[in-house]
């Protein structure tokens, strides 16, 4: 008899947990609380739109992300990201009037570009001791200003005073600083949809998985050191047979509700992503990728007409007019590309990632539940020693299955 893996959460977490399973020959059931798998990187369509073409917000992955990579391979899905322009391989910077290239990969140690200095970068070996980020690096510098904001902004999602210093160093080692090629950005090549949530629920279809939408998980019924059945929005009630094993990958909060005495980071952060359309669009529609370090928005990725904006740690902005952020992002667009929307597009990610500050990331679980013998715990919220990132929801739900063990 097939052994039955239950995934709670079609995110990229439960996913990779499904993919993982359903190539362990097991029979795979996912259930989804929303009306579309993909969580954060589900596709929301534009006014006037039928297909779901612009990604809830942008995420960006490095070459050198090896568990990401390896799943895309997987699902068959390698080719859909790509180094976006107009540097390929770097990171390009506006700040005033200045416009800066930061070569990813041990030749920004070797050959920093002004004002970035190499005694600045070496720096980072200090992260490796813990604490904050904002003790261990000057944040004030030119390195700091050019280099270490908006990296920890965009990495880790919070103020960069307050970020928790090993989870910045994990990012270091593990891509930017790995190696050239490792250090490469990527983005999707049309969406989050398409280059990821698409092709995994193509493979785990094909493979005899069942995806239940719209079906969220009330409560766990427990006997002894064992889950006995899941009672799901519409009424119904999950057997879970001794043959059968549970992934939980859903939000913190949610699996604190579900698990009242499991111990999960309780402070979140939020991101704000704006979408417009240019009138009057650069020549080329190729990804393009720009950070500005003075402005409202933070990072740009254009394709063609379509601009995504992204404002990491955006707490600070919840309480600001929506007609006001939209004026302030609009001057960025008008800035950068010499034209301006008349409408931009707010969406907000109130609890985007956990607040990755060094008391939060010490609340983060691994994958096994005390007590409980047939539950695993998946998430980027989850100890994986990185971030909230891609390659760490991809890590977290591969090992919740890997973790179970042999028959």
């Amino acid at each position: 008899m097939a052994r039955t893996t239950v995934i709670v959460g079609a995110g990229v977490a439960g996913l990779a947990a499904a993919v993982m399973a359903v190539s362990k020959g097991d029979k795979v059931i996912i259930l989804e609380a929303a009306p579309h798998p993909g969580g954060r990187c589900r596709a929301w369509p534009l006014a006037g739109e039928d297909l779901p073409l612009v990604d809830l917000g942008t995420h960006l992955i490095l070459r050198g992300n090896r568990a990401l990579h390896a799943y895309l391979d997987r699902i068959g899905a390698k080719d859909g990201f790509i180094a976006p322009g107009p540097t390929p391989g770097a990171l390009t910077l506006i700040g005033g009037t200045d416009r800066l290239t930061l070569p990813l990969g041990p030749g920004l140690l070797l050959k920093p570009p002004a004002p970035l200095t190499r005694r600045a970068l070496l720096a980072a070996h200090r992260l490796m001791r813990g604490g904050r980020v904002g003790d261990r690096l000057d944040l004030d510098s030119p390195t700091g200003r050019w280099l270490w904001h908006p990296l920890v902004r965009a990495a880790l999602n919070i103020d960069p005073a307050e970020g928790d210093a090993r989870l910045l160093s994990a990012v270091l080692r593990q891509g930017l600083l790995r190696g050239t090629a490792a250090a490469c950005p990527l983005v999707p090549r049309d969406s989050l949809d398409t280059a990821l949530i698409r092709p995994a629920i193509a493979y785990l279809t094909a493979r005899g998985a069942i995806l239940r939408t719209t079906t969220p998980l009330r409560r766990l019924d427990r006997t002894d050191d064992r889950i006995t059945a899941l009672h799901v929005g519409n009424g119904d009630t999950i057997p879970i047979t001794p043959m059968s094993r549970i992934v939980l990958a859903v939000p913190p909060q949610a699996a604190h509700r579900l698990l009242p005495d499991l111990d999960v980071p309780t402070e979140s952060r939020a991101i704000l992503n704006l979408h417009a359309t240019l009138p009057v669009p650069p020549a080329g529609d190729a990804p393009e990728l720009l950070g500005l370090i003075d402005g409202t928005g933070e990072w740009f990725l254009r394709r063609g007409a379509r601009v995504a904006v992204t404002l990491s740690a955006a707490d600070r902005l919840r309480d600001t007019p929506a007609t006001e952020i939209e004026a302030a992002i609009k001057a960025d667009l008008l800035r950068l590309y010499g034209c301006a929307p008349d409408q931009v597009r707010l969406i907000w990610e109130k609890r985007a990632t956990f607040a990755a500050t060094p008391a939060q990331n010490a609340r983060r679980p691994g994958p096994n539940v005390p007590g409980l013998l047939n539950l695993r715990l998946a998430g980027d919220w989850t100890a994986t020693g990185l971030p909230a990132t891609l390659e760490g929801a991809i890590r977290s739900g591969l090992r919740a299955v890997e973790s179970f063990g042999r028959r």
